[in-house]
């Protein structure tokens, strides 16, 4: 079957693509973050060239992360996570290996090997799969397009009091006639952090290394190849909000794609495949009840085929994709009573085969106004192979190995009105699908840490649906640009947990056993703004802030919603001298899901200061960077922290960056 499936992802890449390369008029609702500049050390989304991929994302519009630890942040789009929203790499899809969610994909991508992260929100997001809160899309970073040929060389390098982490990053580029080489290396290593009030957190160490090689080849002034491979591993890495740990987590990422540019049409085709192996670990944890290995895997191959093409007043773009992926998650039980070791399959072998469809139209309407219609269809097909994990599900009265298949329709419309130059109004409306995860089909005695109960998968699930508005209003001025919007997502269908009175848990300490039921109506209410100023002739400020309000159909609230929130940036560039300060505001979450077990969380309020200083000596430059977080050492944790670990306290960063 694999075989099979490769054959029609080979043909959907092999169909011939193309699309023009001027996007003036391309009306697309998502934000998108350039990480190459490197002129500016401090800009709003990154904080330093040794950020992480989630210290970046968390500062977008509409991302918060739920935290774990100290590592593995997951993202999430306003207050929808997990199978609710898509993840993609380059266009390509990856699922984590994890059944405890501890290897979100973008723990596996450093931002040495980013060109772009682009944040796409509720239906926006349908061209990279079907989902109901959205798609975040790691863009990978290529060799230059050759413009100046030549050698780069890239070293960064960051050192962190609080736990005493190191962090460095190497990328080194090559360009010579029509063929560009980019190569990187990151390693980052901590020990554990102190909070606020200078207790130790233990099992918040982690230690990682990640590398990359990319290759470009112009085959003419139209054509271009591309060739990636990326590694990362991840060893030693607390969880403290989790009963284990991780002991080693790896990753390998390969692809192959073509590119053509005209003057008239672009395309994108690319073959895919991508491996994570994930082990959770109780070894370093004292006084473990039972110790168990835990070890999961994920694989997924694919391609896709994409393009667009302009006209004088149309736009048209299309892509088709594919791809299959493997899951399995294992637990051996070891007691210490000497009886035999015991076994099981927490997530059974299972597969998923998806094949896509995305049409997007745009009409330009008058100079003034356009038209947007986007449309995609999904048909899934979803089973577990014979075995242990299906055998477990039947003593259930689950039948998993026959297949399910489901087809999901997403479709959204966008009007854009631009009266003059100052003012923007965007409506969009829409209804997107879901799937279920594997998780929530499949899983036997997955251990929740919030509520605290073991879950079992409930493979009759219906599809989850959403119906979406949203209204963003946007004015720009010389010097400054503000914007608000508003939406309102109704969910039909919406998963939610449910307590199974007549079984008991198979994790050691845990309350019972649960479940998930599609429940008939949840709704959610939200409200973003930004302003940028920039003033005077040095001096810039950045606003954002957030709110959602979200009820189940009998009035609770719905889990992992982030409360009220703020971010301020103000930053001083002056030839070689930048500064900046940033002001978090955080209030209390009092609306609480009962059900998920969650607390309320009070306000708290972080400063951090950063300064950097630019040396230049020919060809080379040197950057001395040095920053204080959380400068008033406040004891806190995040609404959206599982077990609601104190974050790091005070935290001193001393930075040198080189750049030939």
């Amino acid at each position: 079957m694999r075989y099979v499936f490769f054959l029609s992802v080979l043909a959907i890449w092999l169909v011939p693509t193309f699309a023009q390369t001027d996007s003036s008029k391309y009306l697309l609702r998502e934000i998108v973050v350039c990480t190459e500049n490197q002129g500016q050390q401090f800009d709003y989304y990154r904080s330093s060239r040794l950020s992480t991929t989630e210290d970046i994302m968390s500062r977008m519009q509409g991302v918060n992360m739920i935290r774990r630890g100290a590592y593995g942040f997951e993202p999430t789009i306003r207050n929808y996570s997990a199978n609710q929203i898509t993840m993609s790499i380059g266009g390509m899809r990856m699922y984590g290996a994890c059944t405890d969610r501890m290897d979100p994909v973008s723990i596996y991508v450093e931002p040495s090997n980013l060109h772009s992260l682009s944040v796409q929100h509720g239906n926006s997001g349908m061209a990279m799969g079907s989902s109901i809160g959205g798609n975040i899309n790691l863009g990978l970073k290529m060799p230059d397009r050759f413009c100046h040929p030549g050698s780069s060389v890239q070293f960064n390098q960051l050192y962190q009091t609080n736990n005493n982490g190191y962090a460095g990053t190497l990328a080194l580029e090559h360009q010579t006639g029509k063929l560009g080489i980019r190569g990187t290396f990151t390693y980052r290593k901590a020990g554990n952090y102190t909070d606020g009030k200078d207790s130790v957190v233990k099992h918040s160490y982690f230690e990682k290394l990640n590398t990359s090689l990319a290759l470009a080849y112009e085959l003419d002034s139209n054509n271009q190849l591309q060739l990636h491979y990326l590694y990362d591993e991840g060893r030693d890495i607390g969880y403290p909000a989790l009963p284990m740990d991780v002991g080693i987590a790896t990753a390998h990422m390969i692809s192959a794609a073509h590119l053509l540019k005209t003057k008239k049409w672009q395309a994108e085709n690319k073959l895919y495949y991508n491996t994570i192996y994930h082990s959770m670990d109780d070894t370093q944890r004292d006084s473990v009840p039972m110790h168990m290995d835990m070890p999961g895997w994920s694989e997924t191959i694919g391609g896709f085929s994409e393009w667009t093409r302009f006209g004088e007043r149309n736009h048209w773009k299309f892509r088709a994709d594919a791809h299959e992926n493997y899951l399995r998650a294992d637990m051996t039980m070891y007691p210490n009573n000497g009886d035999p070791s015991m076994y099981m399959q927490t997530l059974p072998a299972s597969y998923l085969l998806n094949t896509g469809l995305f049409v997007q139209w745009q009409y330009l309407l008058t100079k003034k106004q356009s038209l947007q219609l986007n449309g995609r269809i999904d048909w899934f097909k979803q089973f577990a192979s014979e075995g242990i994990g299906s055998d477990q599900a039947l003593g259930m009265g689950y039948d998993i190995h026959t297949p399910q298949k489901n087809i999901l329709k997403n479709v959204g419309a966008t009007y854009c009105l631009e009266p003059n130059l100052h003012h923007n109004f965007t409506l969009n409306i829409g209804y997107a699908e879901r799937l279920p995860s594997a998780n929530e089909r499949y899983g036997f005695y997955l251990f929740n840490r919030m509520d605290g109960y073991d879950y079992i998968g409930n493979p009759n699930l219906e599809i989850e649906s959403s119906k979406q508005v949203e209204l963003k209003y946007t004015y720009t001025q010389k010097q400054w640009t503000a914007f608000l919007q508003v939406y309102y997502h109704l969910q039909n269908n919406y998963i939610y947990p449910y307590l199974l009175k007549d079984y008991y848990a198979m994790t050691i300490g845990a309350k019972g056993v649960k479940t998930y039921k599609s429940i008939d109506v949840a709704n959610s209410t939200g409200i973003e703004y930004g302003l940028q100023w920039r003033f005077w002739e040095h001096w810039q400020f950045n606003q954002t802030g957030r709110y959602i309000y979200s009820r189940t159909n009998w009035g609770e609230p719905l889990p992992w919603v982030s409360p009220l929130t703020f971010y301020n940036s103000l930053r001083y560039k002056k030839a070689s001298w930048q500064a900046q300060i940033d002001y978090e505001y955080h209030a209390a979450q009092n609306q609480i899901n009962r059900d998920f077990n969650e607390r309320s969380t009070p306000a708290y309020q972080l400063l951090h200061l950063r300064a950097a200083k630019l040396f230049y000596a020919g060809k080379h430059a040197f950057q001395a960077t040095i920053a204080c977080e959380n400068i008033f050492n406040a004891v806190y944790h995040d609404h959206l922290d599982v077990g609601y670990v104190p974050r790091m306290g005070r935290n001193f960063q001393i930075g040198l960056n080189y750049t030939y």
